[in-house]
């Protein structure tokens, strides 16, 4: 468990000393959108743990999306962006995703990233001995993810398939979901609400990377 490090005669700011490290991808297109603004307090608050992070913003890398037959025939990117992707995925305790809602989704460019380097092998694989029926088996169940989503469509109109999309992604791969959240009517929402509700990720952060880095069921 993380220990907590005193820095004041005030109090406890929570520190995580033992070893721990994030991943952070945004996916927006925009450099001024609301996204790459909780991507940056992200990546800050976690610095200020201690937290060892990367932050990648795939529109600006640009990697290849498309999942091919002979990617998926071989079992293995022979791409070097995607090889990389994959090994910090394998080594983070957080994983945050930042992303709009495109038609109660990610962006395409998020959901291949995911396609392409969640793969057998590295997120989850089918397991059991020779000449018998495989089972499948979560690879990430020492990672906790976090995701965060902005969409113009009001709170009593949300989008639901979202929700549903992550869960899936995480349970699948053994992620622990530490929660989705969704930021509803941005477009109407004033400079007041938006740092309000970047107030709100310190507390989401602490509670996400307490179980950063121990084994799940």
């Amino acid at each position: 468990m993380p220990k907590l490090r005193k820095t004041s005669s005030f109090g406890y700011r929570r520190r995580y000393t033992d070893r721990v490290t994030a991943l952070v991808i945004l996916c927006h297109p925009f450099d001024n959108s609301y996204c790459h603004a909780i991507a940056d307090e992200l990546k800050a608050v976690l610095e200020s743990r201690g937290v060892s992070v990367t932050r990648h913003d795939l529109y600006a890398e640009g990697p290849d999306p498309v999942l091919t037959g002979a990617e998926i025939a071989r079992r293995l990117s022979l791409d070097n962006q995607i090889q990389r992707y994959s090994s910090e995925v394998q080594e983070a305790g957080l994983v945050a995703f930042v992303h709009p809602d495109w038609w109660s989704g990610p962006p395409a460019l998020l959901k291949g990233w995911i396609e392409r380097v969640f793969r057998p092998g590295v997120a989850y694989d089918w397991v059991g001995a020779e000449f018998e029926e495989k089972r499948h088996a979560p690879l990430l169940t020492r990672a906790s993810a976090l995701v965060f989503v902005t969409t113009d469509r009001p709170e009593d109109d949300p989008p639901r398939a979202i929700d549903l999309f992550w869960s899936d992604v995480c349970s699948y791969s053994g992620m622990t979901n530490a929660g989705v959240r969704v930021y509803h009517d941005v477009r109407h929402s004033t400079h007041r609400t938006r740092r309000r509700w970047l107030t709100e990720i310190e507390p989401m952060i602490d509670d996400a990377i307490a179980e950063a880095g121990e084994e799940k069921p």
